[in-house]
């Protein structure tokens, strides 16, 4: 149950939509072992990342104090944004687990029911610490009910675009970007 998320295909889609962003704060929920982390503080100033797994952001810290980018980032144990202030970040990004599931045993890949509900629950937490006119950028995948999701989010005022995907053997991974209108 707490074992820390692997780079995998989604990680690795992502940070290639991270490497043409710039922005002077990023959040990353769902640290993992940081390879998100690690490509957000070389286009970001500070970067703060969140992970409800202590392990997780064990393992993370020292990865990126090996891979010299520690002076740029903070770590915090919590669950998803919920320990940080309203509309303070520009940019957040995450990788959520979004394997459909009846019962969540792994919260580094079981998404719920739908493979969107943890997508929700995160996404709840993240309007809340986003700034005016900020974006969120992550990842779904086909297996869940995304097309759901985005339309949900269209009605709630967002501007919703996929601006990334990969085909695999038994599904397409979806880079999708929010942007806070108002």
């Amino acid at each position: 149950m707490d074992e820390v998320y692997q780079l995998g295909e989604d990680t690795l889609l992502l940070c290639d939509k991270i490497r043409m962003l710039n922005s002077s704060l990023a959040l990353e929920i769902g640290v993992g072992l940081g390879f998100i982390t690690e490509e957000l503080a070389k286009v970001c100033d500070k970067v703060v990342g969140s992970d409800i797994n202590k392990k997780a952001l064990i393992q993370a810290r020292k990865r990126l104090i090996e891979k010299g980018v520690w002076s740029k980032i903070d770590l915090i144990c919590c669950d998803g944004a919920s320990a940080l202030r309203d509309s303070s970040f520009p940019l957040i990004v995450f990788n959520p687990p979004y394997l459909p599931s009846k019962v969540i045993e792994d919260l580094a890949i079981n998404g719920g029911k739908g493979g969107i509900e943890v997508t929700q629950h995160i996404l709840l937490q993240a309007v809340n610490v986003l700034q005016k006119n900020g974006r969120i950028l992550f990842t779904l995948s086909s297996l869940s009910s995304y097309k759901r999701l985005l339309n949900e989010w269209k009605k709630k005022g967002f501007e919703v675009k996929i601006i990334g995907s990969k085909k695999l053997f038994f599904e397409e991974l979806f880079v999708v970007e929010f942007k806070k209108l108002y």
